[in-house]
């Protein structure tokens, strides 16, 4: 084998069952051709009738091997093998620049500049957000707009990343480290106070969170004998903490109020709940200090969560997923524990009228609260998602009247997914806030604690 006989050819995106093996051309003249660093070297004899072979070699600056030329790419090839063939640079991106957002409005114009008209790209916003399908306007010079939606205020940083069709190169570059920009508003309360309980003598502690640009300050107000609203001392964080709490506490209104340069947002209006005897800590591993102490502590003393007998008390394990066995126990507990015979025959495929919760998961079907899959499985065992959860809480409320919004209330929810009416009645009843990103994570398992925290908030509302 002649050394002119052999070309090197370094590609990206090589693909064995379209451009090599026994598909392979006969002759380089009008291979798509492209290359970057990083990926597999062909090569060609040059031979009538010989195929494109992929390569060990996947380095660039290998010395060469014994009977092979190797060509180093976008450098002199050997001679009278077709085409010259040049490394794929990634497609540039510069003057990114996305427009600050006056209070009021929810979208803004962002736009790049590129020296590839063929590249496609996404996008998206802050280091925990999803990404998006970018879809380009194009402009003189090539300049891509579009316009971001469903802004909320607050310091974003906007992420691009491209990619070369026009070398059929399907990798994507991080294409820029980010660009800032502000969206201003009047604050939200995005996470309202729930009514806390206590004893006499204990404290006690309101937390709420608001969104807002410039950011928002807090006041916490309760409200005094003549029904006025007045400052609390030292009130001026998002949490609030009452000491040393006395029985004339006890029912005790409180709110808070979060301002900016914008305007002012209301809390909740919450009560403050005194006992005049100390309240016992029901499970042995939801100390006092817990976030969802009193939400669990109530799971547990009404005769709702049962959890894990253990030494010394039981286990309410707040951290795991809560599964749709257990979720159905809840409700069934919550719903009265009504008299109910469950069917001798199961009505799901994968339950059998021995197991754990046949009897308040039969229940739940019968309600027309749970349905099961349209394999005629149950799936005891699976855990449950916050968009399920959303589905098995409305139906719980007898599927109450609702028309959902034409905006969706979640960043990441459409109007068009499943379960998402029952998402936007959850927030609507102020059951689930979301995520401080606008986002409800809808596919997400739900711990324990924040099941808890969900259904003592159905039972005891603040709307």
């Amino acid at each position: 084998m002649g050394q002119g006989a052999l070309q090197v050819l370094y590609r990206a995106g090589f693909n064995p069952s379209s451009t090599g093996g026994t598909d392979a051309p006969t002759s380089i003249n009008g291979f798509p051709h492209g290359a970057q660093t990083g990926y597999t070297w062909l090569h060609y004899t040059g031979i009538a009738g010989a195929n494109w072979t992929q390569s060990d070699i996947s380095n660039s600056t290998h010395a060469p091997v014994e009977g092979w030329s190797y060509v180093k790419t976008g450098e002199q090839k050997a001679p009278g093998i077709g085409p010259t063939f040049s490394d794929v640079t990634p497609p540039a991106v510069t003057d990114v620049t996305v427009a600050d957002v006056k209070a009021g409005s929810t979208s803004t114009t962002a736009s790049f500049k590129t020296d590839d008209p063929q590249s496609r790209g996404i996008w998206k916003l802050d280091d925990n957000g999803a990404w998006f399908d970018l879809p380009f306007i194009s402009g003189p010079d090539n300049l891509r707009t579009w316009t971001i939606k469903d802004l909320t205020p607050g310091v974003h940083t906007l992420y691009i990343r491209i990619w070369d069709l026009a070398n059929n190169n399907t990798n994507t570059w991080e294409s820029h480290d980010g660009t800032q920009f502000k969206v201003f508003g009047a604050p939200t309360i995005t996470q309202q106070p729930f009514s806390p309980t206590t004893s006499v003598g204990q404290d006690a502690s309101f937390t709420a969170k608001a969104t807002g640009y410039p950011d928002p300050t807090y006041q916490w107000q309760r409200m005094d004998g003549q029904g006025h609203w007045v400052n609390v001392d030292g009130g001026d964080q998002a949490t609030l903490t009452v000491t040393n709490a006395t029985m004339a506490m006890d029912q005790g209104k409180y709110r808070v109020q979060a301002t900016n340069d914008y305007g002012t947002a209301d809390s909740d209006v919450v009560t403050l709940y005194v006992w005049a005897h100390p309240q016992s800590q029901y499970f042995v591993d939801v100390p006092g200090d817990n976030m969802y102490y009193t939400q669990i502590n109530w799971m547990g003393t009404s005769g709702y969560a049962t959890g894990w007998q253990v030494a010394g008390g039981h286990e309410y394990r707040p951290l795991e997923s809560i599964h749709r066995d257990a979720l159905a126990a809840f409700m069934y507990r919550l719903a009265g524990s009504p008299d109910y015979t469950a069917p001798t025959t199961s009505p799901f495929s994968d339950m059998a009228p021995s197991d754990e919760y046949y009897k308040e998961i039969c229940w739940l079907q019968s309600k027309g609260i749970a349905t099961g899959y349209d394999d005629g499985t149950f799936r005891p065992l699976d855990d449950v998602n916050r968009d399920a959860m959303a589905a098995f809480l409305y139906r719980f409320n007898a599927s109450p009247d609702f028309t959902a919004p034409t905006n969706s209330p979640f960043r990441d929810v459409t109007t068009g997914q499943q379960f998402y009416k029952e998402m936007a009645w959850m927030q609507s009843q102020g059951l689930s806030t979301g995520w401080p990103d606008g986002t409800y994570r809808p596919v997400t398992a739900i711990a324990r604690d924040a099941m808890a925290a969900f259904l003592y908030r159905m039972e005891n509302p603040t709307k």
